[in-house]
């Protein structure tokens, strides 16, 4: 019986987080992951000769880790303050590792090193820079120490610890640190970033792997060079930059010319063809929607399990198309199963596949393609056992065989031609992230206008360059990724800063005065938006239950049918927040998500997060059917004082809770924001929203006057 062959693509992709004219690293990202994924894949790989796999590796990346590698000069300031001495720190050293040191993921990683936890806790789960005063007074010198050395030995992941004893005692210890053994441990850090592109050159010579690439700053090509008029540009000469410089670095890194390209986000059009094929690019990916649309529709299984060919003039490129289902179970279903189950759940998938197409003409091909970085924070190991059963589960199969794309592609050419290319990218097969919020226009608008400023300039040669440089940087699609509402992240004020100063830097370079709108942040401070704002007051029955449709029709409604995060999905256990009030009465019900048992939830704690003008409380709740509900006042230094409460609370089908508003001190028209938090062991697990809060004002007399006005 013929084979199934699977084409795993790993893409690794971090932004350009570096400023060109101060040599300044914003964010640490780029060093801290490749102590993990970056390291951990291709290692992993070793272990499974047979399975051969593509590794997409962006040029930004690239470019990042051998500057880190081979550049002295490099201002990181977390780097620069996990260095320095734990009893040489400033007040300002200290609010900011407070402030940032905690950046990791709580469930996976904070709280599997309980050393780590216990210092989360005594700086406080709702830490902020207003309440940093506070946060310091209660860490001592060890404190800090053990924070500097557990923040960066905490992002090193399987493969390496492996390999190091010495870290591995390190880790053991888990407290009362030396300043030794904190540089031992940064020392570590760069020893991994040396061996990462070695390591994938290594196994690509071997034959083990591909590593393909993506234009250079990782932009939306169709948006520079769209061939249409209702969207994007017409810089086609920017596409070919961003292009000819990643085919530069590669071979630069790689000693080889790079076959394969994930186009960034998998954003194809019939536009951008014409670049690639005339610079010999073999192949190129993009989502199984694309290849819908383009052939306006058909059954599913005939037509994405297979290569397909784009002409242009009289050359062609092959296309391959992700499987959208496939490759999100691994990046956002799996991380909270067991690896067993998940593997197998995984294999059936393979099989009903296999079963499905082997009557079709030729070698079907299963294109998984995903991030390979951000995915495994969210598993417990980091996926090593997943991805060790996966391995082995496909290499034991007789009917499957892992493959890289330009292997599977040399024995079974592509067949079919796609004659009309759908314009889109993976996520809903179109641009609206990128550009189809105000915010991005904004920003668009921004790199039209100064990129017309430095076309009409007159400079010497090599500043010119320079100037160019920070254009194509402005180009790339992580900074639009964050304008807009869709995604929000702790760093939004930093891209957002990160994008505008690759502008300014333009106006540097040219010795001319930086227009005064790219001082002003783009990123909007809105508040949460709500599906629908309190109409009228209402009197639900508190008995854990929808009594009647009637009851919470006209209350607020927050809904997580569009939160998104960085991967673009989130862990949830919740699907909704009512939340209303009568004249005296704050009520709020919540809606536990359709997929989660009461099982996943016993132990949890739910806590309704209020703060007024003058105080923060907390409802917190059992997420149990017997629960009761207790509200806290939070003082200053985050100790909770213990109120009396007569409040309400019911959890049967739903959940649902009163607070008179008399327990909260608030007057009417003074502002409130909440929001939900689900806490394991008192560490958050979730928050919704995820970043901000909802947003109402305590009703007065004539609240529904003015609403019904309205």
């Amino acid at each position: 019986m013929k084979k199934l062959y699977i084409a795993f693509l790993w893409h690794m992709h971090q932004p350009l987080y570096k400023d060109y004219i101060t040599n300044c690293y914003y964010l640490p990202w780029v060093r801290l992951h490749s102590l993990k994924g970056y390291y951990d894949m291709p290692a992993l790989l070793e272990r499974f000769p047979d399975i051969k796999v593509t590794f997409n590796l962006t040029p930004s990346l690239l470019f990042q880790l051998r500057d880190y590698c081979n550049n002295d000069s490099i201002h990181d300031d977390f780097l620069i303050l996990s260095k320095k001495p734990a009893e040489e720190l400033t007040r300002e050293d200290k609010e900011f590792i407070l402030s940032n040191f905690f950046m990791n993921n709580w469930e996976t990683i904070i709280k599997t090193h309980p050393r780590y936890g216990e210092l989360l806790r005594k700086r406080g789960l709702n830490y902020t820079p207003r309440n940093a005063g506070k946060a310091i007074e209660k860490f001592d010198r060890q404190d800090f120490l053990d924070l500097q050395v557990l923040f960066n030995m905490s992002w090193f992941g399987y493969a390496f610890k492996e390999k190091c004893p010495e870290l591995q005692e390190l880790i053991k210890k888990e407290r009362d640190y030396t300043e030794e053994e904190k540089s031992r441990v940064l020392d570590f850090q760069f020893e991994a970033m040396r061996e990462i592109i070695p390591l994938y050159k290594r196994l690509q010579d071997e034959g083990r792997i591909e590593v393909s690439t993506t234009p250079y700053y990782h932009p939306i090509l169709p948006i520079l060079n769209s061939g249409v008029s209702y969207y994007g540009f017409d810089w086609e000469e920017d596409v070919c930059r961003h292009i000819d410089k990643a085919i530069e670095l590669y071979d630069e890194c790689f000693g080889r010319t790079v076959r394969g390209f994930w186009p960034s986000e998998g954003s194809v059009s019939r536009s951008i063809i014409y670049p690639f094929v005339e610079r010999g690019i073999r192949w190129l990916a993009t989502d199984e929607e694309i290849l819908i649309n383009s052939l306006g529709g058909g059954n599913r299984n005939e037509l994405i399990y297979k290569p397909y060919f784009i002409r242009s003039g009289d050359k062609q490129i092959s296309v391959i198309f992700r499987d959208k289902k496939l490759s999100d179970l691994i990046g956002f279903s799996y991380a909270n199963s067991d690896p067993e189950h998940a593997v197998r759940n995984f294999m059936g998938h393979l099989h009903a596949i296999h079963q499905n197409t082997v009557g079709y003409p030729g070698e079907n091909l299963i294109s998984v393609i995903l991030d390979g970085e951000n995915a495994w924070e969210y598993y417990r190991d980091g996926g090593e056992k997943f991805l060790s059963l996966l391995y082995q589960s496909i290499k034991e199969d007789p009917l499957l065989e892992a493959v890289t794309v330009s292997d599977y592609l040399a024995s079974f050419p592509p067949a079919d031609e796609v004659h009309n290319l759908y314009a889109g990218s993976w996520i809903n097969h179109n641009f609206d992230i990128w550009y189809g919020h105000h915010e991005d226009r904004v920003a668009w608008d921004y790199v039209e206008r100064t990129r017309k400023f430095l076309e009409g300039q007159s400079m010497e040669a090599d500043e010119k360059k320079q100037a160019w440089e920070e254009i194509y940087a402005a180009e790339g699609s992580d900074w639009f990724w964050w304008f807009g509402d869709e995604f929000s992240s702790l760093s939004d004020s930093t891209f957002d800063f990160l994008f505008r100063n690759h502008l300014m830097n333009v106006y540097r370079i040219c010795e001319a005065d930086i227009p005064d709108y790219l001082n002003v942040p783009i990123k909007s401070r809105a508040a949460v938006r709500v599906k629908q704002e309190p109409g009228a007051f209402i009197e639900p029955v508190i008995d854990g239950a929808v009594t009647t449709f009637y009851e919470w029709t006209y209350a607020g409604l927050y809904t997580l049918d569009d939160v998104m995060g960085a991967m673009q999905t989130s862990e949830k256990s919740i699907d909704a927040i009512y939340y209303g009030f009568n004249r005296k009465t704050l009520f709020f019900r919540i809606d536990i998500s359709r997929n989660v048992s009461l099982n996943k939830l016993e132990g949890t704690t739910g806590c309704m997060e209020l703060v007024s003008e003058e105080c923060k409380y907390h409802l917190r709740f059992g997420m149990r059917r017997d629960t009761n509900c207790e509200l806290s006042r939070v003082g200053q230094k985050e100790n909770e004082k213990i109120l009396s409460f007569d409040g309400e609370i019911s959890f049967d089908k739903i959940i649902e809770l009163s607070c008179a508003f008399s327990h909260l001190g608030v007057k009417p028209n003074e502002e409130i924001q909440f929001a939900f938090i689900l806490m394991q062991d008192d560490i958050p697990v979730e928050r919704w929203p995820k970043f901000g809060s909802i947003t109402f004002k305590v009703p007065d007399e004539h609240f529904e006057e003015k609403v019904w006005s309205v």
